[in-house]
């Protein structure tokens, strides 16, 4: 049989250095591998959580910008339904003064009438004078005055004067009224008195003309 060969004092612990060494280096690297790993993913989760952010400041700046767009959109909508309404009432208005100023079934002179004592009872003073059309002038030179002047009287006990001018207004219907001295002047021909009711009817027409215009357009949006 073989000897075996005996290990000195400085072997043993020669080879008990290089095992606890080796042991020591094993420990290492495994902790260096799993710190390596905790680096990458701390990195990872970093990398995620800029993502996640950067997404959702991406989708907030789209929802903004489509909700920019679709404000927009809708104002731009809004806008153009109402040019095309104004242009529209626009059209009503100038149709009703054309129809004012050719006559229709009304008595035109009890309505000059009537518009000279309203324009008299909304101003002050006793004296005025009365400028009409081309084509009343003639007619309800001598008759208006009188006619209007009684009227006043009987509405609010005012006694008044009133004459026509000689000279025709530059209107198509309706009267001018002005004080006899210059310093107040009503118009109240026809032009001039649906000019300010336009702005006071304008919501009521836009009403009846649109409403049943409108309720379509809903209907055709719901289907």
């Amino acid at each position: 049989m073989t000897e075996e060969k005996q290990q000195s004092p400085e072997d043993v612990l020669t080879d008990e250095i290089l095992s606890d060494a080796r042991r020591r280096a094993e420990r290492t690297v495994k902790r260096a591998e799993r710190e390596g790993k905790k680096t990458v993913d701390a990195a990872v989760k970093r990398a995620e959580a800029v993502r996640d952010r950067l997404l959702e400041v991406a989708q907030r700046r789209l929802d903004r910008d489509e909700q920019v767009f679709a404000s927009s959109l809708a104002l731009e909508e809004r806008m153009r339904k109402l040019k095309t309404q104004g242009a529209l009432l626009d059209e009503v208005f100038a149709k009703a003064a054309e129809r004012l100023e050719a006559g229709g079934d009304f008595d035109g002179a009890d309505l000059v009438r009537k518009l000279t004592v309203e324009a008299v009872l909304a101003m002050t003073g006793d004296a005025f004078v009365l400028r009409l059309a081309g084509t009343d002038l003639p007619a309800m030179r001598t008759t208006l005055p009188t006619e209007a002047a009684e009227a006043v009287k009987r509405t609010s006990s005012r006694e008044v004067t009133l004459t026509c001018a000689d000279e025709s207004a530059d209107i198509a219907g309706g009267v001018i009224v002005e004080s006899a001295d210059g310093a107040q002047h009503f118009d109240n021909s026809f032009t001039g008195r649906l000019a300010r009711l336009k702005d006071k009817l304008r919501f009521e027409v836009a009403g009846m003309i649109f409403q049943d215009v409108d309720r379509e357009t809903d209907a055709k949006d719901e289907e």
